[in-house]
């Protein structure tokens, strides 16, 4: 028990007021700005049972549009509990509603009447598949939907001019059920995958304070986290929206990760004994607040066996296959003489630069044309040796780009889309107020490939890829990824708007 009376933590309250013998209805969602469609379906909901219980998601495990929720765990729970139509609430730590339908076993589960008939909800699908397996009856009400996005936008201002602007213009070309439809044409295909593996080593430590002798940070550590960066990410992502992918590594099979065949059983992997060993990138960082202090890269000099060819032509055969995905984080795999030779007939190429390469990665280094590029502002200025003061003199630079389409990411300030005619295209950032910005180049990178490759050649790259990655901001680090029904939801809640 929590807050009063009407907040529970599990079913034991309601063994203890003999209230199974009862019918329980449960009611699941964010429910974060309250409205009349809410109370209208509470009830309808109040219809089926006895007894109505209100799960709601709490606020760390939300991620249906940037500052969401705008109201935390207890306001809504306290709104909540005011309703006599609610007989209990329960806040749920988990993404979906599995945690309150297992924890309760109601007899019924009400969803409104926007859930009957929605696509490509892997967590409503899953839902809905317990309720079977349980006895557990699912109904939906009639009553009106209010869209709380409305309520938000309208009230509290959530997007600025350009944002208002952009959607604006994004829906008079695209509507909702085609831009779910882009997501079921891509599930279907085939992408092969390659480039550098990195393994993202995580230790969260307290920081207790500086050493009495000498001017050093001490700290006691706490744990440790493993992520899969580098083409393990790009893979990672690709596997939750794709039928089948091919993972050309440049390590033995015996050497990656197991963790890799957990994301999509349709992973191919063709490992290469060429001498290569993963990066490592460890990172120090307090417990509290997530705050970075410091990293030690573990990069071990590449020095390629005889049988780097074979790897060199996989690449090149797989290409008349498949389209593939190559990130080069500059790390030795490929050297600047291979990288002019590659022959790049369907090469989705992503150039990075970083601390242990910079200034000496660049995209120009590979003289042929590729099927797409992406790379962020500080990658394009490097290219060119030119310091970028304003977004006219980056749309400027960005037409002497050889490589067409392109994207080039301008972090907190959005994108730039060039289709493959040479337009221009920008999309603000809808996700003003990021967790951690690691990846995120990653998946935007992934997300808009998929899009290029089905033939998309406007705005809808950007917009698509900036949500992916504003949603990627949300989390920490590498460890988890945006599904597909997050991403879907994300689009749902702006064309809301």
């Amino acid at each position: 028990m929590t807050i009063n009376n009407k907040i529970i933590s599990d079913i034991n309250f309601l063994k203890k007021k003999n209230f199974l013998k009862k019918k329980i209805g449960l009611c699941h969602g964010a429910f974060d700005v309250l409205h009349v469609g809410h109370l209208k379906h509470f009830q309808e909901a109040k219809k089926y049972c006895d007894i109505l219980i209100v799960s709601i998601t709490s606020e760390k495990f939300i991620k249906k549009g940037p500052s969401q929720p705008f109201f935390g765990d207890s306001d809504r729970s306290y709104f909540l509990s005011k309703i006599d139509l609610v007989d209990y609430i329960y806040v749920s730590k988990s993404y979906t509603g599995l945690d309150s339908l297992n924890k309760f076993k109601p007899n019924f589960y009400i969803k409104g009447i926007d859930y009957l008939n929605k696509r490509n909800d892997s967590k409503l699908d899953k839902e809905i598949l317990f309720c079977k397996k349980n006895n557990i009856s699912v109904v939906y009400t009639a009553s009106e939907k209010f869209s709380s996005s409305k309520i938000l936008n309208s009230k509290f201002n959530v997007l600025d001019k350009d944002q208002h602007q952009f959607l604006k213009k994004i829906k008079t070309k695209y509507s909702i059920n085609k831009l779910i439809s882009i997501f079921d044409e891509i599930s279907k295909k085939t992408f092969a995958i390659s480039g550098e593996p990195i393994i993202d080593k995580y230790t969260f430590v307290d920081v207790i304070g500086t050493a009495t002798k000498s001017p050093i940070i001490t700290s006691n550590k706490q744990f440790d986290e493993i992520h899969d960066g580098g083409s393990l990410f790009v893979l990672k992502v690709l596997s939750e929206f794709v039928k089948k992918i091919l993972f050309i590594s440049p390590v033995p099979n015996n050497q990656i990760d197991v963790s890799v065949k957990k994301y999509n059983s349709n992973i191919l992997i063709k490992g290469h004994n060429i001498g290569f060993i993963t990066p490592e990138k460890k990172r120090y960082l307090t417990t509290n607040r997530n705050r970075y202090l410091y990293q030690v890269n573990k990069i071990n000099n590449f020095v390629p066996k005889k049988n780097f060819k074979f790897f060199l032509e996989d690449l090149r055969n797989i290409q008349n296959k498949y389209p593939l995905l190559y990130t080069d984080f500059g790390l030795g795999l490929i050297n600047k003489c291979q990288k002019q030779k590659i022959d790049n007939g369907a090469l989705f190429l992503n150039v990075q630069s970083n601390s242990n390469n910079y200034g000496f990665n660049l995209f120009s280094q590979y003289k042929k044309k590729t099927k797409y590029l992406s790379i962020n502002q500080r990658e394009l200025e490097l290219n060119y040796s030119e310091k970028l003061l304003n977004f006219n003199e980056i749309i400027n630079l960005c037409k002497n780009i050889r490589f067409f389409p392109a994207s080039v990411t301008l972090g907190m300030n959005g994108s730039v889309f060039i289709d493959k005619n040479k337009k221009i295209y920008y999309c603000p950032n809808f996700f003003k107020d990021p967790k951690d910005t690691i990846g995120c180049g990653d998946a935007y990178f992934a997300i808009t490939s998929l899009l290029v490759n089905s033939g998309y050649n406007d705005e809808v790259v950007p917009f698509i890829g900036n949500l992916y990655a504003g949603l990627h901001s949300l989390n920490f680090g590498n460890k988890t990824i945006p599904t597909k029904t997050e991403l879907l939801t994300v689009l749902n809640y702006f064309y809301n708007f």
